[in-house]
């Protein structure tokens, strides 16, 4: 049941990101865009939740190639500063020259993203946030 909902949800998200993306395309005024822009990355997020659900609910399996994790790392520095808030900084200090992982890309990338926000919430400064 899970993967019948998760896969009528994310069709759902498709058509809502597709509208995102042409809104943000086509914005003019800079403060629609920024709204528009911010979202679409959530949607994305989604999409890539239900993909952990599907995976979760056994109705797709994990896509595993090798991933260059410097790379999923130094990519996803936007959407973890975002996600996280303007009052944290995140620094990484990667090294170069490492070998290819072998895994699925999004679930290391919502892998990534859920410890960002969990060690978020862990900040007593920001523990409310």
């Amino acid at each position: 049941m899970t993967g019948g909902l998760t896969h009528d949800f994310n069709y759902l998200l498709t058509a809502v990101v597709g509208n995102l993306d042409m809104i943000r395309v086509r914005a003019i005024h800079p403060r629609v865009v920024r709204q528009a822009e911010h979202a679409f990355k959530t949607a994305k997020r989604g999409s890539k939740l239900t993909a952990q659900l599907l995976v979760f609910s056994r109705t797709q399996k994990l896509a595993t190639a090798p991933v260059d994790l410097n790379a999923l790392i130094s990519g996803m520095g936007a959407l973890v500063n975002q996600t996280l808030g303007a009052e944290i900084t995140v620094e990484t200090d990667l090294l170069e020259g490492l070998p290819h992982a072998l895994a699925d890309m999004n679930q290391l990338e919502l892998a990534i993203l859920n410890l960002s926000i969990n060690a978020r919430h862990a900040m007593p400064a920001v523990a409310g946030h």
